[in-house]
């Protein structure tokens, strides 16, 4: 509900702001001019423009000096600039690095009344056995279109009234499992992306 931009950054110096000929445009509530996100071998870093104050790692910050280097989530806990009610910081996906924006107070968030759902019906709870033989890494495409290789721990076997499947979890051996299932309903009564479930670590037997 927060998530108001994804930009890919290039190398060199990416502008960052709300004007119209900033590299990366942010949202209308930001400043014309923020500064400058540079990409270079020695790191990512933020040169804000004169008079612009952000916080980030716990320290407040005024341009035009200094600069403030960006660590992305690669390393561990990116490093979070906050502007008004803005924060943004760096990802790295592939050998790519993108800037990821949040608004908390985006207009999604503030219309936000639930979630709206089917209700819960119990007979969809089944129980499933772990097959851990042919357990490896399984394919998983993200929203930018890069494909990643998960671990995957094995496969599920269950039944639903006398018809049997197979599903293939993600999760390292023993941890909890990650499922992503979907139906033709997918993008049209439901999310398109499919359901998501969460299940706790299989027992010895593997159930």
């Amino acid at each position: 509900m927060t998530l108001v931009g994804l930009h890919l950054l290039g190398s060199g110096d990416n502008t960052l702001g709300s004007a119209a000929d900033d590299d990366i445009q942010l949202v209308a509530s930001a400043p014309a001019r923020l500064g400058v996100i540079g990409i270079a071998a020695a790191g990512t870093t933020l040169t804000l423009a004169p008079g612009i104050t952000v916080s980030a790692a716990g320290k407040s910050y005024t341009g035009p000096r200094p600069t403030i280097p960006l660590a992305s989530d690669a390393s561990g806990e990116p490093t979070r600039v906050e502007v008004g009610s803005l924060q943004m910081y760096v990802i790295e996906r592939g050998d790519e690095l993108y800037l990821r924006v949040k608004d908390r107070d985006s207009a999604v968030r503030r219309s936000f009344t639930g979630v709206d759902r089917y209700p819960v019906d119990t007979r969809w709870r089944v129980s499933a056995r772990l097959d851990t033989t042919t357990a490896g890494n399984i394919a998983v495409t993200s929203v930018l279109g890069q494909t990643e290789a998960s671990a995957c721990p094995g496969t599920l076997h269950f039944e639903i009234s006398g018809l049997s499947y197979q599903l293939r979890p993600m999760g390292e051996p023993g941890k909890s499992l990650f499922i992503v299932f979907g139906d033709p309903t997918n993008g049209h009564a439901t999310y398109g992306g499919g359901r998501f479930l969460s299940a706790n670590p299989p027992d010895p037997d593997g159930l």
